[in-house]
Parts: C-alpha cells; structure tokens; sequence
C-alpha cells in the first residue's frame, strides 16, 4: 500500500492549499492506512493533523518539510534548500520538535526558519530522513557530498526521494537521484509534494500561491493513489515497487504519540502545597470573613481546599499568588482582580432603552452579546480599590471597566503604508496587496490601544404579545358603554367624544404615533374658573411638509373618528393640527410621555414586527428626521428615545451612531443626534467594529462597581460593549488574596472555578504595570521554568463560526489580480481588476459569495463565475498567525518539551514596539488540553499612572491606603472635575455624575458601568430599577428560578449557565463545563451540538420543548459576539461634489481625519463637508452632508441581498425597515419585505439571501440635519468576567485627584505624548486653581514637574520640535544653548518661553540665532586650534618646535580675540503666536481681535428650518473653531439692521470670537483696507 509521505497543508501559509481535515479525508478515501504531515518550516498544524487522524483511524507520521542550509551563519537566500524529516518515535518528535525551534532562532531565521548541518547532527536520532524534492541541497553542484553526508549521518534512516512529475527538470533530478541511491545503497522513496488532496483543486492551488504574487512549478502536485503511482510513466518501471514498498516501511516505522491529557505544571517551591494554602488563608481569615459566619465560611474552604487538592489547582493557585506578593513586594503595582463597571454605566434594556447597572436588578431584561433579549438573574456590587482603564470609541461616550476586564478586538500587523492609508494596523479593508491580516482577540482592558478596532452586536426583539390596545385597561378612568369609551359620561358629550375601546395595532396607528413622538404634545385644558376640560392633543409639521399634515389628519380620522382643526404657528413657519378629542391626548401622553424630553416609544411596538417599526420609524423621521447631502439622522432631547429609535434601526439591519450635540445656552437640553450610515455595517457574527479613539489609565479607583449575570449567553451590552463571567468563585483564592471578591457574599459558584471533571484550570488573569510586565515573566522563569507566548491563526472564513466569506473574496480577488496583470493594466485605475474594485466586490457579499452572482461589480460574466468560484474554494484555511496579547505558556522545564516555540514579528502590548517575538508553536487551547499551565499576565498602563502619582505623594503610600468612603472624594463626581479620572471624562459622563449627586461608591460604579451607548440604548436602566422595586420577574421554571433569583432572572456567569444544565438537563460537572468552554469559544457549530443535546435531555428530565428550547436558544447566543451597529469601511457611499459619484466610507474617514489626503476631491467647495445621500420622512431621496466620518473597529459583517440584488452590509444587530416593522437583520428570513432606496426614491423588495461575509474594518459615519437616517458606531465587546475591580480603578484616580490634586494632574499630565490629549489637562489645572509654570531650561525638568504646592511646570520634552534632542546638561547661557543645540530646538525654546530667563527678549535671540551659531562655529574652531598647538607646545622636545606652536597659538588666539558676534535688532515677534504654536496653549494674553483664512465654511440648517454656519479661521495663534447665528449668518441686515456676517472659504477675515464659540464679528481684511 502507497502512503503519501510529503504533504503540506495550510500551515504552510499561502502555500500549501489543503486543510488537515482535507488532506486525511483524501488519505481516508484511498484506503491509506497511514500519512504524513511535512509543512514547510512549520509544525503549526501538528495536533490538529494528529487528532483528525486519530478520529479517522488513520496513523499520523508526524514530520516536516525544514529549510535547510549548509550554516546557518551565512546570510544568503540561495543557500537556503529543503529536507524532509519525520518522527519515528518519541525521541524522534522531540528532535523535531528542537530543530523547529532552533530554525526560529534569531542567528537561524533569514526570510525563512533554517536548520544547518550542526543542528541535524546534533539532534538526528529518531528521525527518518527523505532528500526531499528538486529544492533539495542534493540538487546543486556538490549535491553528491551532500547525499553522502546525508546517508552517513542517518544510515538506514535516510531515502533517496522521487517524484513523479511531468517536468524535465523533475525527470533529470529523478535520474540523479536514482543514481546516486543505487551508487550509495540508498533506498528510493515516491513521493508527490502534495499541496492540495485531489486533482480537482490544482487550479485553487495555483490561485493559492498567487495572492503573495508567487509562482510555482506546480504539476500534479496532489495526493495520488497507488494505481496513479503504478501507471505513470514518469518514474522508471524498475524502480515504483521499491519505491511504494518503502513508503509503508517508514510508514510501519513511525510510531508517534502525543497525549492528549496530563498535567505539567511547574512546582511551587514547598514541600507541602496544601498546607501552604492552608497557612495563607489563615493569615487573611479575620481580616477577610464576616465575623458570625465562621462555620458558613470554614465549611466551604473544607469542600474547596478537597476539589483543589483532588484537580491539582493547588499548585496553580500558589504560583498566582507568589507572582502577585513578588510584585507587592517590588511595588510593582497591581490590579485589584476581576471587576466591572462603575455606576452609571449606561445597560441596553429590551425595549431599547437604558438603566444604569447600580439600578439593575434580578428579573430585569436586557439585551446579551447575542443580540438576544436575556434575563438578568443574580446582581453583584463589590468594594474596590484599583486602577482602571477607559477606552473612548467615539463621541466622548467612554467605556471604563477594570485593568483585566477582557475586550474582543481586532489587531492587524503594523500599516507599512501609514502616510498613504492614514492607518496604523493593517486593515481587512486595505486594497494594497501588502496587507496582513490579523485576528480577533480577547485582550484585557489595559491592553487596548488607540486604533485597535473593537466590536457590537445586532439586536433582536421578542414577538408581539398583542395586536390592540385596551383603552379602559391602559386608562382606568376612562368611562366603557356599549364597546366605546370616553372621559365624559354625560349623554351630550357621550356620543361627541366616544371611540372605541380596543384599538388594533396597525402600520397607521405606528405612523401616527411616530409623528406624535416627534412633534406632537397634549396639555390638560382648564378653564378660567379653574374647571378641567381634559385634554387637548396636537402635532406640527414645517410649512413644506403639507402632504404630512394630510396624512396625519387622515390617521387621526381613520383611527379615532375625529375631526382635527389646522393652524400656522405665531411666526408662520409650520402649521399645527389640533384636536380637542381628550381621550386621544390622554392615549398618546400615557404610551409615549408628556414633554419632549420624556418621550419614548411605547413598549408594545418594540417588538418583532417590522412593518410596525417601518411606519413608526416613517412617522418619525417626518417629523424630527432629517436628510442632507444623503445623510439621514433624527433628532431629539431624549435620550432614550434616541436610543429606542436606534435599537429599531438595528433591528431591521441598518446601522446608526449617537452623537452627543453640544448645548451652547445654559437652559437648554442635552441634544442627541442618530445618524444612520449610508449603508449598514453589520460584519461577520452580526458584529460592528469600532475604532478607539483614545486610551486613558485612571491610577486608581476606590469605590463601588457594579456587574450582573443574564441566563443563557452570561452577557449583556453597557455603553455598547459586552461583558463576560468571573473566575472568582473560589474562597481558597480570596482568602489568599489572588481576588478581591467574595464569592459567599456574592453568590458565586466555585465549580465554575473548580470542579474534578474540569479539564483545565479557570483563567487568573494579573494585572501588573505595562513597564513592569517585563521583569514579571522574568521572576516567572526565574521561579517556574520557562515562558513564552503563545501563536494565534487567521481564517478566510473560520470554520468553526458563522462566516459569509469576504475575506475568502478579498484572497480570490488578489490571487486573480495577480494572475492577470500586465504593465499596461496594472497602470490602469479602471482596470477590472484594479484593488479599488476589490473592496467593493467584498462588500456584496452579505449572506454568502453566491451574493456576487447579481452584484453590480466591475467583473465580466466569466470573470464574475471566476471570482465566485475561487473564493468558495478559498473558504475555511488559514492565511495569516499572530501573537496572543497577554496568554503566555509556563513550563516547568524546557518549553521543547511541550512544544516547539517559532517566532514571528508583531507588535509587543506592552513596549508598543514591532519586535521578533519567540511563540508557543501549538495554540494555547491544545496546550491547555494537554495540562500546560497559561497565565494571562496583562499589562495595564493605568497602574504606571497611578505608580508615577504615588511616587509624587511620597510617604510611602500605596494602593491599599486609600479608603474607599471618602467625602471629597464622592465630592469629585457630583462636582464634575472629572478630568483624568479613569472612564469618567465625557462630558455626558461628567452630566450624569452630578446628576447622580454621587455620595457613596455604590454611585460611581452605577455611573462608570451604564453610562455606554448600549445600555443607554436600550432601557436596561429603567428595566432594572423596575426589577430591583418589586416588579415581578416571570421564571421560564422552577430550576431557572432557583439558579437566577439571586440576580432577579438574568444570568451573569458561566456558572448559572451550568447550573441550569446541571439542574435541568442532569448534566454532570464536567458535562457543565464543556458546555461552558464551548460557549466561551464560541465556535457556532459546536454551540448548535451542544444547544441541541441540551434540549434534548432537558426533555428527558420532563420539561417542555418549548422551555427546553427558550433556555437552549440562550445558551446558543452565548456562543456569539456582540458587536456595536455600522458600516463596512469597504461600502460606498453615493456622494455629490458636482457630479454624482461613488465613495467608500473609508476614503471618507481618511477626508476628515487625514490631513494628508486631497481633500479637494471630495470638497471642491471648500465647506469640510462632502455631501451624501439620505432618506426623508416621505421616504425620497435627498441630499445631506455628512458631517463625520469615524473608525469602529474590525467587526463580523452580514450581508442582506434583496431580489434584485440590492444589499445593505451591517452588523447583525443591526435593525433594517420593514412593512411589517424594524426588525434586526438576524430576525429577517428570506422572502421577509424590506424598504430599499434607489436613486430618487424608495420601495419594498422581498429579501433574497442573508450572509456572513467576513470581518473587516467599519465605520459610523455621521450625518447633518435635518435627516439623521444612520445608525451608531460606537461597538465594544468585552468580556462580562473581569468587571468588578475596575470600578475601584476610577474611585481610586478619583480621591488621588481630591487629595492630591498636583501630584494627580502632575503625573497624569506626564502621561500623554500628543498635545491635543495635554490640551484638557492643562484648562482643567487652571480651573482648579493650579498654576502653570511656564517652560524654563535653567530649570532642567525634561517631564512636567510639581513646584511647590500648588503649581505645575511644563516639561521641557513637552515643546513641539524639542523632544529628546535637547541638551540640558550645558552651562545655561545664550551661546552655551546655541552651541549644544540645533536651530529647530533652540528656536522651539525661544517660541516656548523656555529662554526667558536669559533677560533677553524673543524677538532679539529670534534675529541673533543664526549670527550666534555662526559665531560659535568659528570659536569652537579656533578654540581647537589654539588649544592644539598649546599641546604641541607641551609636548615638543626643541626650541624650534616649541617657537613655532606658540607662533600658531598666538595667531589662533589672535582671531579668537577677532571674532565677535555682530548683533542684530530685535525684531517683531509675536509671543502669543509662538506659545500657541509649539504649546498649544499660551501664557501671552491673545488680541481681542484676531485675523485669519477662513479654512472651512460649512452652512446648516437648524432644527427650525433655520440657517447657520460653522466657520474656522486659521491663524497665527491656530485653528479658531465657532459658528454663526442665525439671525446673523447670510448677506444683508439684520432685523436691527446690522450688517449680516458672511464668510467665503479662503478669503482672509478679521474676527472676534466669543467664550461660548460664537463669532459677534468678522470683517473681510480687504474691506478694511
């Protein structure tokens, strides 16, 4: 029997072609009993191989295909040839395991991992040694020497390797082969090279090569069978036998076995573990339990201490804990362990609205990472004391949790193209092929960078539960007779004022009360004695919205059976249609709320209903909607009604952002804008990406956070992220300080942590200080063997999760691009298969790659087949690795025992640096299974904070001192001064926060953990205060009653999740934990196994299918993402800049926020903005601007193609319209009806097909008024484990910044690198009385420092153009500074006010800088002379040596007497200008009037109709930011007959410019002249 000995799967990445499950499947169907494995340069793919065979009854022959060079010393690419090697047995794949780790030594790697003949003769044994093929060292000139080398160094172990290809090169390197076997007593071995399994894929394996713009020899390259062996002609007839017969000889000599189990720990340095433990927590018992509860405490330590000491987590505890007192001990600052979100983070509720978490209680219903409505069941609220970490996606709504509270990102390698993209990670939408793709990550908070790309889900909502309303029983005062109803019993008015009692819910009754909530009201009518006349009720529409007012009265007519009055207003802008009919004011108050702040949509139509949610969403964006330049948004005061309008968008598919609008007078409301994006951005698991605008690290938070659980998916959305389980359900750590919680007090279940079926060990993850991280892992190695992190791996489209496939597009179509390109063509923008072209293929795709059949790309009939053809064939392999953010592997000796440890180059989280990093070759979750111990140690910037203000205290003082009930503390909150404290900065955080009167940590947790666009959304906040006072919570049983009543029905932890498959499906522990792990992993099709034998033996344990499937449904969401609502960066946009034409999102962003990009393009008017299309409230077409553009993130993204192809691409949380409501994408089926809009209008088309396409960066673009059509980009998921400790994070910043005000802003101030971040810190300094010093060189402070008590100066390094260039450690004189430093430095000193000191002015040193420089050139020159020839002088041995270099002194000494610097005048310089051009801020008073180019001019109109400008002058002092009013914007006179300011783009202008960011003046500086 043939075995295939030579094979490469897609470990070898964008070379081999064949998957693992390929390539045994193809073995299997041959009738092969066994076959190999030999990627190139790899063992990646090693256990994944091993296991398939194993499951296939197939014998794995572990090997590999090394580059092989004679000495790995010499850096040449051409010595560089391969080697076959396999493992015979145990000692075998440990030398392989050894020269794969070798070859990725850094002496070794040269473009390719390489072994040398030291390294085969040192580890050798055990392995069989093929010559491999034509690439092979034999097949060059000394190749004989080589072969003979080859077979003295193995023996018997060495095969003479051939192949049967139908090339000539092949047939003469055959020919040699064979004859140096038969010359040598080599045996011959047939081998194919097989990169693919079967015939069929030659030309996908082609395709494969080329998206790197390889080439290859490729012929037949497959695995054959023996009759294909036996049958060809081109091996010698004479030799197949032996060469086949040999195949199973080495087959029958490979005998590998890799475990699948064990335990490898390393040992803590003790000789009794248990009893160490025990010591530990005595040491802690009476600080750390509640006196009364000994015996309730001791009882549980007993049961843990026997499941820890029975599963081996002894050891694994003990070596957390001694990594956490090593760093106590080297004040290395830590986090304070799992955590969550401080109070007033904002919770997304079912219905759309937000609740803040302090206020969640059990039974509440929110919204879980799924999309899906879930429970809340057991609520938590814990003291901490510790740093946190806030992340800012966008539009100042930060997120703020603890340092190790875990995050899904999206991490790219390094952008090499920065200047030309803007980016600074390799995006999936990139077109250059340069790109590199990265992967999803499940990151700590501390961990998180600016740019990284986070992610949100698509909502779903629950089916309606009644299609009419009950007037009697909505409003009990109201009078029934006869089926009517009315608010009069009298006979006169009985019949004037009745209608009926029930009134259906119908697409009518939604519009109208669409129109209501946007610009209806009712007011309670009294006469002039006093005397109620009930109520009055009303809507106004704009003058231009007549046929609005017409339908609005016909729906009051058609509904009610009333009659309706018109009105104009006072001014005669709009008109207004009253009706005096009470009972109808008093529906529409109780369903939808009095005044406009309080307005809301009613519950009943937050359902899945989409034609419910198209004509209510209609009704309102009639009204408060608004379009330009192709934007749509809406506008309104309520914030929950924003939220609710863009749960219902979200729900029918499109995707939206929530812009906080500024409020420029004292007495108005907060403005919420939603801005609905051009197209939606649903991406890859109904998941949004984001990108993060900014990182801050508060030192420390001392206070009250807040978390909860939900049944089924253990998540749920706060400020749009999601939120995961905890592993502190275990006392024994507690006690021994490894967390902060209490898992009595807090109902947290120890088996989650332990239990004696559990495989593996729970995650601990350590925060420790980012610049500490390092000296960590090496006390880990010191103590515990050996660390090194662990390789992560990319899909085209992950076989384990839902995946539409884009990225297998994006592959295919740069595989074909480089298939077909010439010279011509590739300098051709509008070549077919131009890049640009590319991204929009990609985004086409929706449901699956057969979307691309209909789609409008640029691709012929044959090239489209092409394209969709190859990239289904691209599916499911792997295309790109990465390194884990913070998992690292810890061996208790060599890591080759486990493992062989690559490398590969990517971007260290804790230095920031593109650095070689050495990397566990298998994944951590195999390592894991085979006993290995991971630990996350998370480097948290926010501790060097806190670190570096601790220092600046003094005393001593350290985290644990600050108590965590102080007044002035709490004071900082209800004050608003909440600048750098950790996740409270936005000013609508900073609104909350005094809102809130925060006096108690219990305050700030609520405020930290709801105050995020998801909660906000969604009600979560109103859900659970209802919940916490008594509402009733409807259990789907008893076990869930049981399991969740703690949390009043909603699950929070894993542990729920396996109590329930314990309680009610019989579940064992470690049955619970599976189903845990297979949640966590979230790999779908293993979720849909798991969810379906749950219910199935739920049903055995006599439930209901009906009950069985509500909890299995949410244990299967569990197992997805949830992601924030946009856009794919990849869609296009139709944009109007003169002529109509087509832009992507991305190149949108790069407009507003690269300053390199040619704005011109998109801006030929100059008016920053770009004009797009959006949908007015008559569902037309029109023009809007859109005002922003913003990064979300690398986001899952779905794509729903209508039957005429039209697709909208968008998270699955994403709500599309309807004719039946808004619905979520992930709720809509094919043939579901939904609105599309072509060019002028909009209609309904029947959904074709919805699919996953894959995950890519998107965006929320922003649009201006009146139509706010988009939908929210701001999307962060995070894990709902980590949360509590965070919370103490910000309470902790919070009192350093009460007590320690200097030392606080000092070092918060010493952490920023860009000005614009210092900017803010800076005004907050001075509002708090602090004075700023101003820079000063005699004072030498590189960073900013304290002075005083009460004072703070700049930095020296802080100066635009000086940085680390500067000289300090020079005499401080004018000369002695021109002369140690350049003219930038110098001249950036002078602007700074750093020179002052010097006495002279900063116009004189401006003009006398050069001269001086000069004048100092020339002195230090003759200074070298002079002193030269006094040396000579000393050393000279004769008169006439000495008489002459004392001659050549006195004539150097004469010129330096000579030279002299020649003095300038002062000249005019501009001090404030300077201080604002290289501080950005200025101790110079500015001029009342200032002159500048108007730069951008961007006309609005305003909610009334009104309209305004906003305007920016650039000038000598910067960028002057402010708009024009209304009455006085335009041409003309006022009404008070002042001239009219009027600004064109370009033209220069002097201005005034008021505090509040008005202009009261501007004058074109030509006029004055």
């Amino acid at each position: 029997m043939y075995i295939s000995l030579h094979n490469h799967s897609d470990g070898s990445l964008l070379d081999g072609y064949q998957t693992v499950q390929e390539m045994v499947s193809r073995a299997k169907s041959l009738g092969m009993s066994a076959i190999s494995l030999t990627d190139h340069g790899t063992m990646r793919n090693i256990i994944r191989f091993y296991e398939e065979c194993t499951k296939n009854d197939i014998k794995p022959i572990v090997g590999c295909e090394f580059y092989f060079c004679p000495d790995v010393n010499i850096r040449d690419k051409s010595l560089t040839h391969h080697l076959v090697l396999l493992a015979m047995n145990d000692e075998g794949y440990m030398n392989l395991k050894k020269l794969d780790t070798f070859a990725y030594d850094k002496d070794s790697y040269y473009y390719k991992p390489r072994i040398d003949w030291e390294h085969l003769r040192r580890y050798s044994k055990g392995l069989i040694c093929l010559s491999a093929c034509m690439a092979s060292i034999v097949n060059t000139e000394n190749g004989e020497e080589w072969f003979k080398k080859y077979k003295e160094l193995f023996q018997d172990r060495f095969y003479a390797e051939i192949q049967p290809l139908n090339l000539e090169k092949q047939w003469a390197y055959n020919d040699k082969v064979i004859g140096l076997a038969r010359k040598y007593n080599v045996p011959l071995v047939v081998t194919t090279d097989a990169h693919y399994s079967i015939p069929e894929d030659k030309v996908y394996h082609s395709h494969w090569i080329r998206i790197n713009g390889n080439q290859y020899h490729d012929d037949e390259n497959y695995i054959w069978s023996e009759d294909e062996i036996r049958n060809t002609q081109w091996i010698p007839r004479e030799v197949i036998d032996e060469c086949i017969e040999n195949t199973k000889r080495i087959a029958e000599s490979c005998n590998v076995v890799i475990p699948d189990s064990g335990s490898h720990y390393p040992k803590y340095p003790c000789s009794n573990p248990k009893e160490k433990v025990r010591e530990i927590c005595r040491s802690h018992w009476r600080e750390l339990v509640p006196k009364g509860k000994y015996k309730e405490y001791a009882e549980r330590f007993e049961v843990e201490m026997k499941d820890l000491e029975a599963t081996n987590y002894l050891e694994y505890l003990l070596i957390i804990w001694s990594v956490l007192s090593w760093c106590k001990e080297q004040h290395i600052p830590l986090g304070e362990g799992r955590g969550c979100s401080i109070s007033g983070t904002k919770v997304l509720m079912w219905n759309g609205t937000v609740k803040n978490i302090e206020d969640i209680v059990v039974g509440d219903k929110v919204i879980s990472h799924t999309g899906q409505i879930r429970e809340v069941t057991k609520t938590f609220k814990y003291k901490v004391n510790e740093p946190m970490t806030q992340v800012t996606v966008e539009n100042r709504n930060p997120m703020t949790f603890t340092c190790d509270h875990k995050i899904l990102v999206f991490r790219g390698s390094r952008c090499d193209k920065k200047k030309t993209t803007g980016y600074k990670y390799c995006r999936p939408t990139c077109l250059y092929p340069c790109r590199k793709y990265g992967s999803y990550e499940w990151i700590p908070m501390s961990e998180v960078e600016k740019d990284d790309l986070v992610c949100f889900p698509q909502v779903h909502l629950t089916k309606p539960n009644q299609t009419r309303i009950d007037l009697k029983g909505l409003l009990p005062e109201v009078i029934e007779k006869d089926g009517y109803v009315n608010v009069f019993s009298n006979d006169a008015q009985w019949d004037k004022g009745k209608i009926p009692r029930y009134i259906d819910i119908t697409p009518d009754l939604c519009r109208l009360i669409g129109y209501f909530i946007g610009n209806g009201w009712t007011t309670k009518q009294v006469d002039k004695d006093g005397t109620k006349r009930g109520y009055s009720f009303g809507i106004a529409f704009p003058t231009t919205h007549m046929k609005y007012v017409s339908d609005c009265r016909r729906l009051l007519k058609s509904i009610f059976n009333v009659d309706t009055s018109v009105k104009p207003n006072k001014r005669n802008t709009c008109v207004q249609i009253h009706c005096y009919r009470s009972i109808v004011g008093m529906l529409f108050a109780k369903l939808c709320g009095v005044h406009a702040i309080n307005k809301h949509i009613p519950d009943i139509l937050m359902t899945d209903n989409p034609l419910w949610a198209v004509h209510l969403l209609e009704g309102l964006m009639r009204t408060d909607g608004s379009v330009a330049g192709g934007r749509t948004a809406y506008d309104s005061i309520s914030y929950n009604l924003v939220c609710q309008i863009k749960t219902l968008w979200s729900y029918l598919g499109r995707s939206s952002a929530i812009r906080i609008r500024n409020v420029t007078h004292k007495n108005w409301h907060t403005s919420y804008k939603l801005v609905l994006h051009s197209i939606s951005r649903w991406y890859g698991d109904n998941m949004y990406h984001t990108e993060v605008k900014d990182v801050k690290h508060i030192d420390n938070f001392k206070g009250y956070v807040y978390d909860f659980t939900t049944d089924v998916d253990h998540s749920y959305v706060a400020n749009n992220t999601v939120v995961h389980n905890s592993s502190a359900g275990c006392l024994v750590g507690y006690l021994m300080g490894i967390h902060k919680i209490d898992p009595i007090k807090y109902h947290t279940e120890f088996f989650r942590f332990c239990n004696r079926e559990r495989k593996s060990p729970a995650d601990v993850d350590s925060d420790v200080s980012t610049l500490n991280r390092g000296r960590v892992i090496e006390h880990v190695k010191e103590m515990y063997g050996n660390v090194c992190k662990v390789q992560t791996l990319g899909y085209t489209k992950d076989p384990d999760k839902p995946s539409a496939g884009k990225e297998a597009v994006l592959k295919a179509w740069q595989a074909l691009f480089n298939k077909y390109r010439t010279d011509e063509n590739i300098e051709d923008a509008d070549w077919e298969y131009a890049p640009k072209f590319k991204t929009e293929a990609s985004k086409l795709v929706v449901d699956s790659i057969d979307d691309l059949q209909d789609a409008p790309i640029s691709l012929n009939e044959k090239q489209r087949a092409e394209l969709i053809d190859v990239a289904k064939h691209f599916c499911g392999r792997i295309d790109k690795i990465g390194v884990h953010a913070s998992a690292v592997l810890v061996t208790p000796d060599d890591l080759v025992n486990y493992t062989p440890v690559e490398g590969c180059y990517s971007n260290d989280t804790s230095t920031k640096k593109r650095e070689y990093i050495r990397t566990a070759c298998y994944s951590f979750h195999e390592l894991e299974q085979r006993g290995n111990l991971k630990l996350d140690l998370l480097g948290l910037n926010t501790l060097d904070l806190i670190d570096k203000c601790l220092k600046y205290v003094g005393n001593n003082m350290n985290l644990d001192d600050i108590p965590m009930d102080d007044e002035k503390a709490y004071a900082m909150y209800s004050s608003g001064n909440l600048d750098g404290v950790f996740q409270m900065e936005s000013p609508g955080m900073r609104k909350v926060a005094k809102e809130l009167h925060v006096s108690c940590f219990d305050d700030v947790a609520a405020l930290v953990a709801l105050y995020r666009p998801g909660p906000l959304d969604s009600g979560m906040m109103q859900q659970y205060i209802d919940g916490k006072n008594g509402a009733d919570v409807d259990y789907l049983c008893d076990a869930y009653k049981e399991v969740t009543k703690n949390t009043f029905g909603v699950i929070v932890y894993q542990e729920q999740c396996m109590k329930l498959a314990m309680k009610m499906a019989g579940y064992s522990l470690g049955e619970a934990d599976m189903l845990r792990k297979v949640i966590g992993r979230k790999e779908m099709t293993k979720i849909d196994a798991a969810v379906k034998e749950f219910i199935a033996r739920c049903m055995e344990h006599g439930y209901t299918h009906e009950i069985a499937e509500k909890v299995g449904l949410q244990i299967k969401a569990a197992g997805r993402y949830l992601f924030n609502k946009c856009l794919s960066g990849r869609e296009y946009v139709v944009t109007h800049t003169g002529a109509k034409t087509k832009r992507s999102i991305r190149e949108l962003y790069r407009f507003f926020h690269d300053d390199e990009y040619n704005k011109s393009q998109l801006d030929p008017y100059g008016v920053h903005g770009v004009k797009a299309r959006s949908m007015n409230g008559d569902g037309k077409i029109v023009e809007n601007y859109i005002v922003d553009v913003r990064e979300s993130g690398v986001m899952p993204v779905f794509i729903l193609e209508t039957e005429s192809g039209k697709q909208v691409r968008c998270t699955l949380n994403h709500k599309i319209p309807t004719p039946h409501g808004i619905k979520l994408l992930v709720e809509l089926s094919v043939g579901d009806s939904v609105y599309v809009s072509d060019i002028l209008d909009t209609h309904i088309e029947n959904v074709a097909s919805i699919t996953y396409e894959c995950d890519e960066m998107c965006y929320d673009v922003e649009m201006d008024n009146p139509y706010h059509n988009f939908v929210t980009s701001n999307g962060i998921v995070v894990c709902n484990s980590h949360s509590v400790a965070y919370g103490r994070l910000s309470y902790k910043t919070a009192y350093l910044k009460a007590h320690y005000p200097v030392q606080f802003m000092c070092a918060l101030l010493n952490t920023k690198d860009k000005q614009e971040d210092v900017l803010p810190y800076v005004a907050n300094c001075k509002a708090m009385g602090i004075r700023i010093l101003p820079p000063s060189l005699i004072e030498g402070n590189r960073e900013w420092e304290m002075v005083g008590n009460n004072a703070i100066r700049v930095g020296l390094t802080y100066i635009k153009g000086v940085g680390k260039k500067l000289n300090t450690e020079t005499p401080k004189t004018w000369k002695d500074i021109v002369a140690n430093n350049s003219s930038d430095v110098v001249k950036s000193l002078i602007c700074a006010g750093a020179l002052d000191f010097l006495d002279k002015s900063r116009g004189w040193m401006m003009a006398n800088l050069l001269g001086t420089q000069k004048f100092m050139k020339r002195m230090a020159q003759c200074n070298e002379r002079f002193h030269y020839y006094l040396d000579q002088y000393d050393n000279a041995t004769n008169d006439k040596d000495k008489t002459r270099a004392i001659r050549m002194a006195n004539q150097w000494n004469d010129k330096i007497n000579a030279t002299f610097l020649d003095e300038k005048p002062e000249c005019s310089f501009d001090c404030a200008a300077g201080e604002m051009k290289v501080l950005g801020f200025s101790f110079t008073n500015l001029p009342d009037i200032l002159t500048g180019v108007a730069s951008s001019v961007h006309e609005i109109t305003t909610k009334n109709g009104n309209k305004m400008a906003l305007v920016t002058f650039k000038t000598d002092y910067g960028d002057f930011k402010g708009s024009i009013a209304p009455f006085l914007w335009g041409q003309g006179k006022t009404r008070y007959g002042r001239n009219k300011l009027f600004v064109v783009q370009g033209k220069t202008y002097d201005f005034m410019l008021k505090k509040n960011g008005q202009y009261t003046d501007i004058v074109d500086v030509k006029e004055v002249c």
